[in-house]
């Protein structure tokens, strides 16, 4: 079937026929029950700190593909562009500053058919170029986060995509977040050569054979106009295979080795500078509590630019002589700090904050910005935006984890599956399902770092009288389907997810014995496979039903 064919078979088939339902522990030949419920997306955010059993080893390896070149510039810090801000006005008593801040970007730049297919991340620049404009002694700055989560080009390109996109935005200053450690060690020091922007790791140190490909450091100036600000900034705790945090390095064992004494790291940078700035800047993405702590427990922080806990500060938090800002995440706002700096005695004599939401025709494209994201999506993922898979109704977390369970059997050839049905991000509108839905169904975050996601698929063997149990212990929070017979004896492949592999005594009966866990397929992959191999039979991805005789 070619491929506008395709497309208007979907146009007609867009009307639900049918509203069967799809949930809990399923025969692998059996009926499923009825019921629909509305659309709708999971919420975004990283989860709360806390310790817990270590979960797959990261192996290190460094994605497949070519990086982005660049050389290391000269001196400690990367100089980035030539300054671009006019020069010292030596009679002012007063200077402003401006910050355009954005946070936890989570790769949201895959354009949007429905508003001209403008990409958010251009709309951003855009709006720094306006206030610049306007305002020339503006900075542009990230909080960290630019990976994971949002576009599907990211996992095509193993990370490369986002590499790219944050290299054409053209920030002033960004620091390093924990997500942007996802795709290993050559393509975090990839990110980190960025031709324009100051990148800050500060409680993050390299010592591996490569130095000068790690342009990242861990305090830098800038210069604008009169006023010469100092950056510092630093990543959190990383996170293992049950999403959460722990403290220790982003690559266990390897080159990178993270200080998670955040007030000591930021004391000494302080103690080490401040008499040599105007203003001291943290470009933070340990979070707003963590923030607040360091603001209280550290003197000397003019602002903090914040990033990790995606909060949407309408109105900036102050602790004591520190402002803090955040942006939320997703590239839904922009954050707009303007400071009004004392030439004569120093510091800050005033300031004023907004914060702007995102939106087409509230904020103007960047052409540049736009070009690049066009043509990096075109490489990378030229079919974010085309129909895979058809939905004939409206699919609750619970039913598209139920096929999620059917598609993990199918395609992983596996005799069972359990899904976790909290992993699953999105909900589905009948209709059509396009590659992108498909991520954002099941966002990655791979986790630790430099390992599959922890929604991703893995498939173990056990025993019969072993898969009997996990059926039996399981609640409505999973979907499974399993087979009608369950021998004893027999020796049977479970697909499950790597949360429920690595840390089965967490989710499974206690004592589970099966085999060590195989990696198969990111779950997003896995439906976007099996969406195709059903469109290619012509049948809905959710029913067993046909969508026209071909």
């Amino acid at each position: 079937m070619n491929k506008q064919i395709f497309l208007m078979l979907l146009m007609l088939l867009a009307i639900a026929i049918s509203t069967a339902g799809l949930s809990g522990c399923n025969e692998s030949d059996g009926d499923t029950p009825d019921g629909d419920s509305p659309d709708g997306d999971a919420p975004d955010g990283d989860t709360p700190d806390g310790d817990a059993p270590d979960g797959d080893a990261p192996d290190g390896d460094a994605p497949d593909g070519d990086t982005p070149d660049g050389d290391a510039p000269d001196g400690d810090a990367p100089d980035g562009d030539a300054p671009h801000w006019p020069d010292c006005d030596l009679s002012a008593s007063t200077q402003a500053i401006t910050f355009i801040h954005i946070n936890d970007l989570h790769s949201e730049y895959t354009p949007d058919p429905a508003f001209d297919n403008e990409s958010p991340v251009s709309r951003l620049r855009g709006y720094f170029e306006q206030v610049k404009a306007e305002q020339p002694f503006t900075l542009f700055t990230d909080g960290g986060d630019d990976h994971e989560k949002g576009s599907v080009a990211e996992p095509l390109s193993d990370g490369y995509s986002t590499t790219e996109i944050v290299h054409a935005m053209g920030f002033d200053v960004r620091v390093i977040g924990n997500h942007d450690f996802a795709w290993g060690p050559e393509e975090v020091m990839a990110f980190s050569r960025d031709p324009h922007a100051l990148v800050l790791a500060s409680n993050t140190t390299y010592d591996g054979p490569n130095p000068e490909d790690w342009w990242a450091v861990s305090y830098g100036e800038r210069k604008v106009g009169c006023v010469t600000i100092g950056f510092f900034g630093m990543a959190p705790k990383p996170y293992n295979a049950n999403n959460q945090s722990y403290a220790g390095d982003y690559y266990p064992g390897g080159d990178f080795h993270t200080d998670h004494d955040y007030p000591a790291v930021a004391a000494a940078i302080v103690q080490a500078h401040r008499a040599d700035v105007d203003l001291m800047v943290m470009v933070s993405h340990l979070g707003n509590g963590t923030d607040a702590d360091i603001a209280a427990a550290v003197p000397g922080i003019d602002v903090i630019l914040g990033g990790h806990s995606h909060t949407t500060l309408y109105q900036e938090d102050r602790v004591g002589e520190t402002v803090i800002v955040q942006a939320g995440s997703n590239a839904l706002w922009a954050a707009h700090l303007d400071l009004t700096v004392d030439l004569e005695n120093g510091g800050v004599a005033d300031y004023n904050y907004s914060l702007n939401m995102n939106m087409s025709g509230t904020m103007p494209v960047d052409e540049t910005v736009q070009t690049a994201v066009e043509t990096t999506m075109l490489e990378y993922a030229p079919e974010a935006n085309d129909p895979v898979a058809m939905v004939v109704a409206n699919r609750n977390e619970a039913q598209v984890a139920a096929i999620t369970a059917q598609a993990a059997v199918e395609t992983l050839s596996a005799d069972a599956a359990v899904v976790i049905v909290d992993e699953v991000w999105a909900t589905w509108s009948s209709g059509p399902l396009t590659q992108q839905k498909m991520l954002n169904t099941y966002k990655i975050e791979r986790q630790p770092a430099g390992s599959p996601g922890f929604n991703s698929f893995y498939t173990v063997s056990l025993s019969g009288d072993q898969l009997q149990a996990i059926r039996d212990h399981l609640d409505d929070g999973y979907a499974c389907v399993v087979p009608g017979d369950i021998e004893a004896g027999t020796t049977y492949t479970l697909a499950i997810q790597k949360m429920l592999a690595f840390n089965p005594d967490l989710y499974l009966p206690v004592g589970t014995v099966m085999s060590e866990p195989v990696f198969a397929m990111e779950a997003w992959e896995l439906l976007d496979t099996y969406g195709r191999a059903r469109t290619q039979a012509g049948l809905y991805i959710d029913v067993e039903e046909a969508l026209m005789a071909l």
